[in-house]
């Protein structure tokens, strides 16, 4: 028994001690994360008088401006889809001739190819049936209608012949109909000749760059096969991903700088003009889309790069990068107290570029900083903070 109670009593001052410890621990957490950035912050740099030429210390004033900041995303090269357009034929046939070829430039109207089709042949001369027919019921009916008048052509016989005249109306037009939405000519009936009437011609409708050809003369095609690609690439897209903590730094009509990967000293300067409304579920992103001109031709559909997009934050304080010095990974600036007097500031940093950076806090507006001498100064602190061995 009394074994057991010896027991219970060690270890409960273990359970104490563990406690005591961990309470200690927790205490002075909070308390400054390290003694050297405690004896910085309560630190004054005094450069006497006599010496100050020699340090060449320059101060200058804190001042709130507007800051540019430059964000970058990776994205690819699009065709607009209005300037772009495949070649097809509304009807089968055999291709007789291809007057394109990928990488010249075709102007709109341009013949692209020429085939044969027994469709064609049969549409056109259900056509020129239709038309005839129409001709002759039309004829017949002024015909009777003036013989009506002098009494010469009875009534039956007139509304039959209006009858024959408005269903041969009614046929012409469904077979002129039938021919205008296959995109083919409607024949000439005075200059039409049997061996055409199986021919067509396949005519550009935009003016651009051929970007492929899937056709060659002898080739059986099939209504809406695609037989090539044209596209006017003078204007393209440039389709970049944004992530979600990115989304309010950009904005619809932002100016924006391309460069691709296979043309890096190549700038292509665009604007933002569409910004997705919805967030992809499986990597959180949204899409972008920036217009820009392509004049040099350089830009190909497909190529990779990044789009730099400004982003302006009004008002801000900004200082320059060479003001800033580092301790433990701690951000300070000098602040100037009085000539010859400087403290340490910590400051908390926001946005930056190659020489500038924004304040977030730790100094004010028409607070003097050091500027030049910094690291100067930042050996002084040092050395009178923790003596010659650091």
């Amino acid at each position: 028994m009394k074994i057991k109670n010896i027991y219970f009593i060690v270890v409960t001052f273990l359970v104490i001690g563990i406690v005591i410890k961990f309470t200690y621990l927790n205490l002075n957490s909070n308390k400054p994360e390290n003694k050297k950035e405690e004896e910085i912050n309560n630190k004054t740099i005094v450069v006497p008088e006599e010496i100050q030429k020699d340090t060449n210390i320059i101060s200058e004033q804190v001042a709130k401006k507007d800051f540019k900041e430059i964000f970058s995303f990776n994205g690819e090269v699009e065709a607009d889809p209005d300037n772009i357009i495949n070649i097809s034929s509304r009807v089968s046939g055999k291709v007789t001739r291809v007057y394109f070829k990928p990488g010249s430039y075709i102007k709109k109207g341009r013949v692209l190819l020429e085939l044969e089709s027994f469709e064609i042949s049969k549409l056109r001369s259900k056509y020129l049936s239709s038309l005839n027919k129409f001709n002759s019921t039309k004829k017949n009916y002024k015909r009777l209608k003036e013989l009506s008048k002098l009494r010469l052509a009875g009534e039956q016989e007139v509304i039959n012949a209006e009858t024959d005249f408005n269903t041969s109306e009614a046929e012409l037009k469904t077979d002129k109909a039938n021919l205008i939405s296959l995109s083919i000519p409607l024949p000439d009936k005075d200059n039409f000749h049997s061996e055409e009437a199986s021919k067509i011609q396949i005519i550009s409708q935009l003016s651009g760059i051929v970007i492929s050809r899937n056709v060659v003369p002898g080739s059986q095609i099939d209504p809406n096969q695609i037989l090539g690609t044209i596209g006017n690439l003078s204007k393209l897209w440039f389709i970049f991903k944004i992530f979600e903590n990115d989304l309010s730094k950009v904005s619809e009509g932002s100016k924006a700088l391309i460069r691709l990967n296979s043309y890096p000293d190549e700038n292509f300067e665009g604007f933002i003009t569409f910004i997705g409304k919805k967030v992809d579920s499986v990597n959180r992103t949204i899409s972008g889309r920036i217009e820009f001109n392509n004049k040099s031709g350089l830009a190909k559909i497909g190529l990779f790069g990044k789009a730099e997009i400004e982003a302006v934050i009004y008002d801000t304080i900004v200082i320059s990068e060479n003001s800033i010095f580092k301790i433990d990974n701690k951000e300070f600036v000098f602040q100037e107290i009085k000539p010859g007097e400087y403290e340490p500031k910590p400051i908390k940093t926001g946005a930056r570029d190659k020489e500038s950076v924004q304040v977030l806090s730790g100094i004010l507006d028409g607070d003097f900083i050091v500027t030049k001498g910094v690291y100067n100064l930042k050996s002084r602190l040092l050395k009178s903070t923790f003596g010659e061995d650091e």
